[in-house]
């Protein structure tokens, strides 16, 4: 997914440009993006990439009613946890649904900017494969840190269009999560050295990403 990064960003860059007036026009949309966990949250888990898709539509010439969802996979920092999962696998990932809005601040030029905000529910799992004595592989779903967490978030962005009904959009947005029980690593000394700790502690846990993808528009 990395390498459609600089892909679409060519692609905006060799089309021809127009401009389209939104009002009454419905819009799907797809997107590959990087996010960046941050605060304690980053310690635990690392950046990785994701993907979303995103139905709109026009209700104003520069107004866009939204709803959006996507998947966003996770690395799972092991010099973090040490050997507190040693024999398991672990896949971590974010999966969200939102609705929001987004303001476009130049609706008739080729490159549109936009500010968007939007808020929803994020669920934070995983997926654990471990071999039981016959050497089988056993997958089991659970929640991590947080399941159906209610966040907001703020997009800043453009839109580059390459035809009247198809554009290159470009964002950088921040998200806020609510209430996460974010894992948290306390070193406790003992006579011959130290050990980790592992607990929980509830926290708003804020997350970048920067992702670009394409929109068409009916």
């Amino acid at each position: 997914m990395k390498k459609l990064l600089p892909l679409l960003l060519i692609l905006a860059l060799v089309m021809p440009a127009t401009a389209i007036n939104k009002d009454g026009l419905l819009s799907i949309g797809g997107r590959v993006f990087y996010w960046l966990p941050m605060d304690d949250f980053a310690n635990a888990y690392t950046s990785s990439v994701g993907f979303g898709a995103k139905v709109g539509y026009g209700v104003a010439e520069n107004f866009e009613i939204l709803g959006e969802a996507w998947y966003g996979l996770a690395g799972f920092n092991e010099d973090y946890w040490g050997d507190t999962f040693e024999g398991t696998e672990r896949d971590y990932y974010l999966v969200t649904f939102q609705l929001g809005g987004r303001l476009n601040l130049s609706p008739y030029s080729p490159f549109d900017p936009y500010v968007q905000v939007g808020a929803g529910y994020y669920s934070w799992a995983y997926t654990e494969v471990t071999e039981n004595d016959q050497g089988e592989k056993q997958y089991t779903y659970g929640s991590a840190v947080s399941d159906d967490k209610f966040g907001i978030n703020l997009r800043a962005g453009g839109e580059f269009f390459t035809s009247n009904n198809m554009s290159v959009d470009v964002g950088l947005e921040w998200n806020s999560i609510f209430g996460v029980n974010v894992p948290v690593r306390e070193r406790v000394p003992i006579e011959d050295g130290f050990y980790y700790r592992y607990d929980t502690e509830e926290q708003t846990v804020n997350i970048l990403t920067f992702g670009i993808g394409l929109n068409l528009y009916f």
